[in-house]
């Protein structure tokens, strides 16, 4: 199952979560896909073999947030199908 795994430097604030927004092209519409984050990593999980992310992070404290951190981009490999009607014949 393919998945992207992100992580990121803390914000020098103290006490702060984070939000992590995800689209499917550079120029948005951008979505919140994590809110809440304590870490400083994050798991997508929803994701499609073969499909490029657009993400960024926001750091937030008492319901104020940050500006964005700078963009990424992240391409998901393509995984291969498996063989097909594999067959097999007993020699002597």
């Amino acid at each position: 199952m393919p998945q992207v795994v992100l992580s990121w430097e803390a914000s020098p604030t103290l006490e702060v979560s984070y939000t992590v927004y995800r689209a499917g092209g550079l120029n948005g519409p951008y979505t919140a896909v994590a809110t809440g984050v304590s870490d400083l990593t994050w798991t997508d999980t929803n994701v499609s073999d073969g499909s490029q992310y657009f993400y960024y992070v926001e750091a937030v404290l008492n319901g104020i947030s940050s500006v964005p951190s700078v963009g990424i981009s992240v391409t998901v490999p393509e995984i291969p199908q498996p063989p097909s009607n594999l067959t097999g014949v007993a020699q002597a």
